[in-house]
């Protein structure tokens, strides 16, 4: 699937970091973060039509 993502020209989002964020049952769990031009990145790679 990577090979094929590759070849189309799709970018796997690798560049996201992870911070430990409190959920809503108390506990500290990883979680994926972008930076805002990381997500102004994915929005623009989003086709419209």
């Amino acid at each position: 699937m990577k090979n094929k993502l590759s070849e189309e020209g799709s970018e796997l989002v690798s560049n996201t970091n992870q911070l430990k964020m409190k959920s809503v049952d108390g506990k500290y769990y990883n979680t994926d973060v972008m930076t805002t031009e990381q997500i102004l990145r994915l929005v623009q790679s989003i086709p419209y039509g």
